[in-house]
């Protein structure tokens, strides 16, 4: 249950300050009968729990449905999740007078009160974003490496290891004694550390190999590279999507499970269950969506002039995809289903070379696009920033320490006076 804390504040004054609480709304007054007090009251949505229940706790029926349908009109309430934080300023006697929605420490989704009812809007904090350096051990596996390194973003933990996906297999290829380097952004409010950002420079050294990435962005969008501007990417994942088994292999003598005759089976069925998401293999043009006879719901995706992948049986399809529509790797196309001729929820995954079928597991896959000539010369300077922070990361002062170059100036510089002292 949600911890709320009420503040009560004299009214006269207490409405004038709530008022000029954003710099971007002109103060405007309203009158408070005498003996009523503004009040506000803060709280986070719960496991289980929606914004309208939790409202009903603080204000009427009324009053919570007319914030649900004004903040409606600026966010998408199917999107609010356990842990996203509000607060309300009401009257004691139950008038909203202002309401904060903040789902996004990045951003916060305002509604205030007006003689026309409660008007929206959206308002962005000022922030700073920060360069952060780190290193660290492994000692068991990447996970708890860089958990125990003070990196408490999963999200920010599965980039890495996402950017080393092609060349480690950090389920099964770690060892204690790996390493790992790492520069990233971090944004703050108020200098308060509030969101992850980019991934800049990764590195992984180990009995593997010795890895290391640079962020650029090379044509339309940024991408990995090592330090001689090749792709760290192949041009496809190794599979669209996270699979129990594969149930039936690509083969050309296959009993039909329903038909029972022998029929060549030109794919692979990976068993997962129903609604489980579904990736565009690689980067393409998406050729076809909608229902394709015994293999259900279906997606196909056009990568180049050489290869095209297809997904079938797919429960449904992700939002606003249409034929024509660019896709890129790793982009949600679908959810497992069983539509079509299926006995049981899977992706019937066909891929294809020069419009023939082919056995995507024995395919030795293309590396992606590497730095172009046209941007060759901007990655190179890019590189030489790389090299001072990798050389910088050499400090142990970063060992299990994430901090920016400026908080290792500050350490140098008081090392320096205390050995000056000495």
């Amino acid at each position: 249950m949600k911890e709320t804390a009420l503040k009560t504040l004299v009214a006269g004054l207490a409405l004038l300050v709530f008022l000029s609480l954003s710099a971007r709304r002109a103060a405007r007054v309203f009158p408070i009968r005498p003996g009523v007090a503004v009040a506000i009251t803060e709280g986070e949505i719960p496991a289980g729990g929606a914004l309208y229940n939790e409202l009903l706790r603080d204000i009427s029926v009324n009053e919570s449905l007319q914030v649900s349908r004004a903040l409606g009109e600026i966010y998408n309430i199917r999107r609010i999740r356990p842990g996203d934080a509000y607060s309300i300023y009401h009257t004691t006697d139950g008038v909203v007078l202002k309401f904060i929605f903040d789902p996004d420490p990045m951003i916060n989704y305002v509604l205030e009160r007006s003689s026309e009812g409660l008007a929206g809007y959206e308002e962005i904090p000022e922030f700073e974003e920060r360069t952060v350096l780190l290193k660290g051990v492994i000692e068991s596996s990447l996970y708890a490496g860089l958990a125990g390194s003070e990196i408490t973003d999963p999200a920010t933990i599965m980039r890495f290891a996402d950017i080393f996906q092609w060349q480690m297999d950090f389920l099964t290829e770690v060892r204690a004694g790996d390493q790992f380097k790492l520069v990233f952004t971090k944004f703050y409010v108020d200098n308060k550390p509030v969101k992850y950002g980019r991934i800049l420079v990764a590195e992984y050294s180990g009995k593997r190999g010795n890895y290391q990435a640079v962020n650029f962005q090379d044509r339309d969008y940024p991408d990995y590279y090592d330090l001689d501007g090749n792709s760290l990417r192949k041009q496809f994942l190794r599979a669209p999507l996270e699979y129990k088994r594969i149930s039936s292999h690509f083969s050309r003598t296959r009993m039909h499970p329903i038909h029972r005759v022998v029929r060549p089976h030109l794919g692979i069925d990976y068993a997962a269950p129903s609604g489980t998401p579904v990736s565009a293999l690689g980067d393409g043009r998406v050729t076809f969506v909608g229902w394709r006879g015994g293999y259900g719901n279906t997606v196909r995706i056009r990568h180049n002039q050489t290869y095209t992948s297809q997904y079938g049986h797919l429960r449904g399809f992700a939002r606003g995809l249409k034929v024509g529509q660019t896709v890129r790797q790793g982009e949600l196309i679908g959810y497992v289903g069983m539509t079509g001729t299926a006995t049981g929820p899977h992706l019937d995954f066909r891929f294809e070379v020069n419009g023939v079928p082919v056995n995507f597991l024995t395919q030795n896959l293309p590396s992606a696009e590497n730095i172009s000539a046209a941007n060759l010369s901007s990655f190179k300077e890019r590189v030489l920033e790389v090299r001072e922070y990798l050389d910088l990361l050499e400090d142990d002062f970063f060992l299990a320490n994430p901090a920016t170059i400026e908080e290792f100036r500050t350490y140098q510089e008081e090392l320096a006076l205390s050995q000056t002292e000495l």
